[in-house]
């Protein structure tokens, strides 16, 4: 993870430097972020999972490319904590959502088909 108070740096992405938090209004959602991000380190996981899906549901209100990536932020958080809850066919979907989402560069891409090809190990009880 990466410091998020310059804006030029989140979960498993990189942000170009003409990119800012200033020339996007900061935004609730990304606040609600932040807050789950605290209560998954603090391994309030139930409560990180009610904020990180308050922050799709108002990051889905808005159609920018910014929105996109944060939106790939915010699923691979909500797939990190579903994991951490044991509920892994909501983690497979968050992790696919990043997958699928145009703004995924190839490495994350990769590491999220890694993460969904580890779950449905799982599943199958191959681990």
């Amino acid at each position: 993870m990466g410091n998020l108070q310059d804006g030029k740096q989140f979960i498993g992405l990189q942000v170009e430097d003409e990119v800012s938090m200033e020339n996007y209004s900061i935004k609730e959602d990304f606040c609600l972020f932040e807050k789950a991000q605290v209560l998954y380190g603090n391994e309030n996981y139930n409560e990180a999972l009610v904020s990180i899906k308050q922050a799709l549901i108002m990051n889905a209100k808005h159609e920018d490319e910014l929105s996109l990536i944060y939106a790939s932020d915010y699923q691979t958080l909500k797939g990190q904590i579903e994991l951490n809850l044991n509920d892994y066919e909501n983690a497979y979907k968050s992790f696919e959502s990043v997958a699928n989402n145009p703004t995924c560069y190839d490495q994350l891409k990769k590491d999220m088909g890694d993460m969904m090809d580890a779950i449905d190990k799982i599943l199958k009880n191959e681990y």
